[in-house]
């Protein structure tokens, strides 16, 4: 029922979903009321990996559209052989990867499914590998491991190749990036500084562990009301504006009136 043509044109959608997957170990789909479904990486399932894996939203969910999506991928044909497939109970179990997938539209919900990547895809340090392990232990994934050490070998490598600025260098970390109080202390400890895109960022920055404040905040911000620029001045920020008509609306903002 698959001709050549077909398989081609299959092949030429999967390969245009640009994943490595080599860097895939499974992906484990938790189907409700039953067992985990597993797709490993190996001959024959690769391509089944691929595609569940590129309908995965990084919160670890298949959505409706990306079961869709995913099925659209597999294409008519491969559906058709997998509906025959289920006809014919000798051969049930030729395209579980596609009844998952339709068993989820029709559900009108959305799964649960895990991603594993291989350890080997990408060089992780060994105290970082043992404490996802232990991690797993106890608490589903997705979640997020940050290694200070890395982080903070990290920035000093960052620094040292900017070392040649002529009056110093001073870099702001983004925060509206990774909005997570430990990380900035971590900068602030490493005489980095904070790049805020609006209030909330500004107090956070200056909430963290021997206050970031003055130069070590700078404010960059869209669409930004006249109270915020008043607070990030108060608060000794840099304002860093990046549209020529800010200019006005600042000095409206910071007159001495508005001040007070």
């Amino acid at each position: 029922m698959v001709n050549e043509k077909d398989k081609d044109e299959f092949f030429s959608r999967v390969k245009a979903l640009r994943l490595n997957p080599d860097a895939l170990e499974e992906v484990v789909i938790h189907v409700p009321g039953s067992n985990k479904f597993v797709i490993k990486n190996i001959p024959g399932k690769i391509n089944s990996l691929q595609i569940w894996a590129n309908a995965t939203s990084n919160d670890g969910y298949v959505s409706q559209n990306g079961a869709r999506r995913a099925l659209e991928i597999f294409g008519d044909a491969y559906r058709a052989e997998a509906k025959k497939a289920r006809e014919e109970i000798s051969d049930a179990s030729r395209h579980p990867a596609i009844d998952y997938l339709e068993n989820l539209v029709a559900s009108g919900k959305s799964w649960r499914v895990d991603v594993i990547r291989r350890e080997s895809a990408k060089q992780i340090p060994a105290h970082v590998v043992s404490a996802i392990k232990e991690i797993r232990k106890d608490n589903p994934t997705p979640f997020y491991v940050y290694d200070a050490t890395g982080i903070r070998e990290t920035i000093q490598t960052f620094n040292k190749a900017f070392n040649w600025v002529p009056g110093g260098f001073k870099n702001y970390f983004a925060v509206k990036a990774l909005p997570n109080p430990h990380i900035l202390r971590l900068m602030k400890q490493q005489e980095w500084g904070a790049d805020c895109s609006s209030l909330p960022e500004i107090r956070l920055a200056m909430s963290v562990t021997s206050n970031m404040k003055g130069n070590e905040i700078m404010f960059t911000s869209n669409d930004t009301p006249e109270s915020e620029f008043q607070e990030a001045y108060l608060a000794g920020a840099i304002l860093n504006l990046d549209d020529i008509t800010h200019i006005d609306r600042v000095q409206e903002a910071l007159r001495e009136d508005s001040l007070r």
